[in-house]
């Protein structure tokens, strides 16, 4: 299996630990900030990574999330905040995104018949499209060349989820609606000295 660095875990996906009381409330709060921060930064709603830094904006209308990333003791290393939406027109190929390792991925809309897959294969020096490219940050991540990808594993994405993002993958969609779900990074990375996820983390 293809990993980025010595440091990327051998897991694939967690189950994420989040209070699902509150978070039909953290996702109306991340929905509302897409639409602001699709207006500001003029963004189309195609399959496009777009990311923000935490920033007050983001804490205004973000406060569930951030009294739920206290509780996680995450909120000291959140690092940004990801808007990952897909099309199923516009392919988003496989890639790995060199920094941070892992992400929590929390489902916004249409993430039901959607799925985050991986992929043994080799890396390409090719950027992603430009109608990928919602912040200058992609373009940092390393594609996976098409012909050689081999899938490893995949996970369905309408749940909150740890996911490993240096295995090659990409988010997958078999219909025909807008898909977003917003992606969580953090530095440093929740992981011990092996790899593992911070074991409360996890859901049990």
């Amino acid at each position: 299996m293809y990993k980025h660095t010595t440091a990327t875990p051998d897991w694939l996906y967690h189950d994420a630990n989040l209070d699902f009381t509150v978070l039909p409330a953290i996702q109306n709060e991340l929905l509302k900030l897409l639409v602001i921060t699709k207006k500001l930064s003029l963004v189309p709603y195609t399959s496009t990574y777009m990311g923000l830094a935490p920033s007050t904006l983001l804490e205004q209308h973000c406060p569930i999330l951030f009294e739920e990333l206290e509780r996680l003791k995450l909120r000291d290393s959140f690092k940004e905040l990801a808007f990952i939406s897909v099309v199923i027109d516009k392919h988003f190929p496989a890639h790995v995104d060199v920094k941070p390792e892992v992400a929590l991925n929390i489902p916004l809309i249409n993430g039901d018949d959607t799925y985050t897959v991986w992929y043994d294969g080799q890396p390409q020096s090719k950027e992603f499209d430009d109608y990928l490219i919602g912040v200058e940050s992609a373009r940092t991540a390393i594609l996976g060349t098409a012909d050689s990808l081999v899938e490893i594993g995949r996970c369905e994405a309408n749940v909150p989820r740890w996911i490993n993002v240096n295995v090659l993958h990409r988010p997958e969609t078999t219909h025909n609606k807008f898909r977003v779900a917003a992606s969580l990074r953090f530095d440093p990375d929740p992981l011990d000295n092996h790899g593992q996820l911070w074991p409360h983390l996890e859901a049990p």
